[in-house]
């Protein structure tokens, strides 16, 4: 991986020549040239001899980085310390096991360029080397682990600060140690820690054709569910934020393989600010305990990076972007290191909405579990047909005392008795369940209105017409209760048709509601606990 810095240094060069040179550049560094030999890196040829600069000897001058100007003549050039200024170097920083590599655009009129390093962080710079080219390695006493500075000054006749390079900082990484076992159909990848902050995993069946498995913050790593007599091949890589080398030797085994396996998980992954929510049904078959195994990736299908593992049924994804989407898999192990298949991929995006989602379904598959019998699946949808009585309440219904909610969902009214506003559909908060269900009712009626209800009773002011025929469309309703304010919107999910109060209801329930003998269904319906 490639560091590439571009820079902006404003300096004032001066040369002075007395029994020596001292090249001052100010407002950033002094470069002192001692003419020692103690050199590190292997550097490009220099093609002037009659210049010390030229060496391709490095010396181990410090590099004074307090500034050496004063501030009155900052103003007269027009430099800035804190900002700095347009550059035309370019620096390139890589690192490899125990290397580092530079690389830097040409500045003209330069015959030397000046290699710089400090070995941590708010160390002085050093002078440890010089070269006529823009390459430079260095592997003699590079450390992995270390962060390492590195900076490049031209030794050119200008009056500007475009003689410099900012400083790029990279970190070399070391091969993993790594030991392979296996207990049932599971393989266990193992290794001590070499400094870097991820992993990566690559692994397959053929020695030959290893892809990318997946990363990991940890020392351990698991590829489940091989199946019997199957050998694993695998190798590891270290992995930060400048390097990604230093890969590991081949290693291989082949597991027994399993008799019986858990069942596959089913995953559902439900949002929320900077957190997604997992969870799944415990697995049966299998032998003793079972344990779960998740990955994530910000890429659908994966490489996923390992999560960890857990012998509970659920688990909490924290500390992410909002506006993100991750995707998900969870894989149950038993005791005899047997493995289910991995879980469909599951995802969501967290978002900054201050609300607990309590329920999302979107009926694509036109499978739901908690279906009743006066509900039937639909293309996509989910349909019912209402009773004789004035109103219920029996798709996806959230109980307890719930107080301020959100319910949303597509609605379509699909058949109509008679054209009167006794019939209808919508969503409902603050309800109760069944036939008769009291709170609030935000429903599309028969008579191409759109009302907002406490119980039976329509609520001042919250009526508005229908452009279209009720059975001619779907809508988009979803209503708002907070305190005592109901706002109830129409397809616009940001501006409400109308809002009410009113303190007829204080808690509830939220779901789906149809009034008497109406035909209707629905589909994508959130309903969210604030």
């Amino acid at each position: 991986m490639k560091l590439k810095i571009s820079v902006s240094l404003y300096v004032w060069v001066l040369f002075l020549c007395l029994g020596g040179c001292t090249l001052f550049i100010e407002d950033k560094h002094v470069v002192e040239d001692t003419g020692s030999d103690s050199g590190t890196g292997d550097s490009d040829d220099s093609s002037d001899a009659d210049s010390d600069a030229d060496s391709d000897t490095p010396s181990d001058t410090q590099v004074d980085t307090e500034t050496t100007g004063d501030s009155e003549s900052d103003s007269e050039t027009g430099s800035d310390s804190e900002t700095g200024c347009d550059y035309a170097i370019e620096l390139t920083a890589e690192a490899g096991n125990g290397t580092t590599h530079l690389e830097w655009s040409v500045f003209p009129g330069a015959s030397t360029y000046h290699i710089l390093r400090a070995d941590s962080p708010g160390e002085a710079l050093v002078s440890i080397g010089a070269t006529a080219g823009t390459t430079f390695d260095e592997y003699l006493s590079i450390e992995n682990g270390t962060a390492y500075s590195y900076q490049i000054v031209a030794d050119a006749d200008v009056a500007q600060c475009e003689n410099a390079s900012d400083i790029a900082v990279v970190v070399p990484c070391a091969p993993p140690d790594v030991e392979i076992s296996f207990f049932g159909n599971t393989v266990t990848l193992s290794w001590e820690s070499t400094g870097a902050s991820l992993y990566t995993v690559y692994s397959g069946s053929d020695s030959g054709s290893l892809i990318n498995s997946g990363t990991t913050a940890f020392l351990q790593y698991n590829i489940a569910g091989i199946p019997s007599g199957e050998s694993v091949y695998a190798r590891v890589s270290s992995n930060n934020a400048t390097c990604e080398d230093g890969v590991s030797s081949l290693v291989s085994t082949t597991p027994d393989g399993c008799i019986t396996f858990p069942e596959t998980p089913q995953l559902t992954v439900t949002p929320d600010s900077m957190l997604n929510a997992l969870n799944w049904p415990a697995s049966s078959g299998g032998n003793g305990a079972i344990t779960y195994y998740l990955q994530a990736s910000e890429t659908a299908g994966g490489p996923y990076e390992a999560m960890g593992a857990t012998l509970e049924t659920s688990a909490v994804h924290d500390q992410l972007i909002n506006d993100t989407t991750y995707y998900y898999t969870v894989q149950a192990v038993d005791e005899d290191g047997c493995a289910s298949a991995a879980s469909e991929e599951a995802f969501a995006t967290p978002t900054d909405a201050a609300c607990r989602i309590t329920f999302c379904e979107d009926f694509s598959d036109n499978t739901y579990s908690g279906i009743t019998s006066d509900w039937y699946e639909g293309d996509g949808e989910i349909c019912t047909t209402g009773t004789s009585t004035f109103a219920s309440l029996s798709k996806a219904y959230v109980s307890g005392n719930e107080n301020d909610m959100t319910v949303e969902a597509v609605v379509d009214v699909t058949y109509c008795p008679l054209a009167t506003q006794s019939y209808g559909a919508g969503v409902a908060a603050r309800s109760g369940d069944g036939p008769n269900a009291s709170g609030y009712r935000l429903t599309v009626d028969c008579d191409d209105m759109l009302r907002l209800r406490s119980g039976s009773t329509v609520i001042s002011g919250c009526e508005s017409p229908i452009a279209t025929g009720a059975t001619t469309a779907d809508y988009r309703l979803k209503l708002s209760v907070e305190g005592t304010t109901l706002k109830g919107y129409l397809d616009d999910m940001d501006t409400p048709v109308f809002e009410c109060n009113d303190t007829g209801f204080s808690s509830g329930g939220a779901g789906l509601v149809v009034m008497q003998e109406t035909r209707m269904c629905a589909d994508n319906l959130r309903i969210s606990v604030l």
